[in-house]
């Protein structure tokens, strides 16, 4: 069961860290593109404005404000450039653009002036050539500005195939807590939560089957009930830690002690029981003899040594469960009426 859920925050863990990265790698690429549309946007501006400044210029009106933005515009984008890449996308193109429509620019606001000075045909002829020039160089800085930001979308893919990830985690995750809470909710029904035995609504519904069994193959089958001696003592001057620390010791001997297909369990605060297979009355008294030896010798917690009484009674044909548990209880009984550490049978 701790395994289990070891797993599971671990993979809760790695989706955390797979949402964290994916929705940072998300933003950033966000970011990214929504400024390249604004460089997008200003270079476009650029490209009209120009052309705006050299119709009104040509027209003997001032376009003063509009060269100033042009300027301001050309400068932000040259001066922002780094931030216009991202891994390794090839933008050199775009900037290259941006400087040579920059000198061309200054170059044609310097023959506008030039004009207006001396309405020089000659000038004005150079500045349609200039005019032209800039326009190209500006239409071209546009489409590369898009074609670097479009290629950012790629990386979108990555985004993408991190939410699949994630989804897979999440899946993930549903199915192992699915899986966890019913091995929990398995684990409890037929288990004792503190010594990890079976429990007592498991060992009556074996002993049921293997009474039919006994039934139906005339085989021999006995219980042992087991019960640990002055064990509220225990309890009262140790406290219920070192209790609980002494049954799980006597659980761990015992399923340890026991024939392999023989049946363990805890049916009471310090009662246990056996189901003995196979086993007669003589041969569950040599199992249970032989538990009682060794539990003590064993020295528990706190240097402790403790003792156990035991009851043997072996099935008669038409017993029911209750019947053979009721003799086994009746022989735990005699063994602590006649002084405890010991081993009595009920016929």
């Amino acid at each position: 069961m701790v395994k289990v859920s070891k797993k599971i925050i671990l993979i809760a863990l790695l989706l955390l860290v797979f949402f964290i990265v994916n929705g940072f790698f998300l933003l950033m690429i966000t970011n990214y593109i929504k400024y390249d549309a604004r460089i997008v946007n200003y270079t476009g501006i650029v490209r009209g404005s120009i052309q705006r400044a050299v119709k009104l210029e040509l027209c003997g009106k001032d376009a003063g404000e509009i060269k100033e933005k042009t300027d301001i515009i050309l400068e932000l984008l040259l001066e922002k450039n780094y931030r216009f890449r991202l891994y390794g996308i090839k933008d050199k193109p775009f900037f290259d653009s941006i400087h040579e429509l920059k000198d061309k620019w200054d170059i044609l606001k310097g023959k506008l002036d030039a004009y207006n000075k001396s309405r020089d045909s000659r000038v004005r002829t150079d500045i349609f050539v200039l005019s032209e020039e800039c326009w190209s160089l500006a239409n071209t800085s546009v489409f590369e500005a898009q074609f670097v930001s479009e290629s950012k979308f790629r990386y979108m893919n990555f985004v993408l195939l991190g939410s699949i990830v994630n989804l897979f985690l999440i899946i993930l995750i549903i199915l192992m807590v699915k899986k966890w809470v019913h091995d929990k909710l398995e684990f409890s029904a037929v288990y004792d939560s503190l010594t990890k035995c079976y429990n007592r609504a498991s060992f009556y519904s074996h002993l049921k089957n293997e009474i039919r069994r006994a039934e139906r193959y005339s085989s021999s089958l006995s219980v042992i009930m087991l019960d640990a001696d002055y064990f509220k003592e225990i309890n009262d001057n140790y406290g219920h830690d070192v209790g609980d620390s002494v049954l799980m010791g006597v659980a761990d001997i015992c399923q340890k002690s026991i024939r392999k297909n023989d049946y363990f369990a805890r049916v009471g605060g310090e009662e246990f029981a056996i189901i003995a297979l196979e086993a007669t009355l003589k041969q569950a008294f040599i199992i249970a003899e032989k538990l009682r030896i060794v539990l003590s010798k064993h020295i528990f917690r706190y240097n402790l040594h403790v003792t156990v009484s035991l009851g043997v009674a072996q099935y008669v044909k038409g017993d029911t469960e209750d019947d053979i548990m009721k003799r086994a209880d009746i022989a735990l009984y005699k063994a602590k009426h006649n002084g405890r550490n010991r081993v009595e049978m009920e016929v």
